[in-house]
């Protein structure tokens, strides 16, 4: 891709989350985004029909590079032969949520979107049943899935919110530790 149409998307990108910061997303418009990311309206339409194509492109993109880090995790306990979900099973993963906490707080916060949050959750059911068939434990309730999904995205966030506060190695050791407690 052409570094002037990437640098074009992330100045899109910038000015919907500044504007973000100051409307709910259900209230903004694209012409609010587009006056913060100082394009014209032309350039804007060129690449989004509107600001839900933004933000879907945009959360897109960060579930799709989300998959691509926890499979990266997931693949380090195959190859390491580590039939236990441990502390290092969450490596990469919050380490791309560490590089995007601004993003990642912003659209799940009350001026975000709740679409985004069910698609982490989503996302989480799927990666944790993953997780479980390479130990050859059987999830036998959806409730205690679905349970620990939402204990492990509230360890997540709150963990993004004190970021300066907790190490990333305490929080890896305390989802491994709830993944297995709950399943």
């Amino acid at each position: 891709m052409d570094i002037r149409i990437n640098s074009t998307l992330e100045q899109i990108q910038y000015g919907l989350f500044e504007t973000m910061k100051a409307i709910p997303f259900r209230k903004l418009t694209n012409r609010d985004i587009i006056k913060n990311s100082h394009v014209s309206s032309r350039t804007f339409y060129r690449y989004f029909k509107d600001k839900n194509d933004l933000l879907e492109k945009v959360e897109d993109n960060l579930i799709s590079d989300l998959m691509i880090f926890l499979k990266k995790d997931r693949k380090m306990l195959e190859k390491n032969k580590l039939l236990n979900i441990d502390a290092n099973s969450y490596h990469h993963t919050l380490t791309f949520c560490a590089k995007k906490r601004k993003e990642i707080l912003l659209l799940l916060s009350q001026n975000g979107d709740i679409g985004f949050l069910i698609k982490i959750k989503n996302l989480g059911r799927e990666e944790l049943k993953k997780r479980f068939e390479l130990t050859n434990r059987k999830i036998e309730n959806n409730f205690y899935l679905d349970n620990t999904v939402d204990k492990n995205l509230n360890v997540v966030i709150n963990w993004l919110i004190y970021y300066d506060n907790l190490s990333k190695n305490n929080i890896s050791k305390l989802l491994a530790k709830s993944s297995l407690q709950n399943l």
